[in-house]
C-alpha cells in the first residue's frame, strides 16, 4: 500500500498532537501533587474540548468510516485508536 507524502505529513502532525495532549493529561491531571479540584476540572474541560476539536478537524481522508472499517488504512485506524485511548485516559475515574 503506497501512502502519499501529504498523508504521511498530516498523519505525523496529528500523531504528535495526540502524544502532546496525552503528556499534558498525565502531567497535569495524574501528577504526584494533585491540583485543587476546580483547577483539575478546568483542565479536564479544556483537554476534552481540544480532543473534540482535534477529531472534528481531521482531513476527510483521515475520517473513520465505521460502516466499512476495511476501507480505512492502518494509519487511520491507529489515529482513531490513539484518540479513543486519550479520551479514556482523560475521563477515567480519578
Amino acid at each position: 500500500l503506497l501512502v502519499s507524502p501529504i498523508y504521511e505529513i498530516s498523519n505525523k502532525s496529528l500523531t504528535e498532537f495526540s502524544a502532546e495532549i496525552m503528556g499534558r493529561i498525565i502531567g497535569n491531571i495524574y501528577m504526584i501533587r494533585p491540583k485543587p479540584w476546580p483547577k483539575k476540572l478546568a483542565l479536564l474541560q479544556e483537554y476534552d474540548k481540544q480532543l473534540d476539536d482535534w477529531s472534528l478537524s481531521l482531513p476527510k481522508h483521515l475520517h473513520l468510516n465505521v460502516n466499512d472499517l476495511r476501507s480505512c488504512g492502518p494509519n487511520v485506524l491507529r489515529l482513531h485508536i490513539q484518540h479513543a485511548a486519550t479520551v479514556i485516559l482523560l475521563h477515567r475515574k480519578l
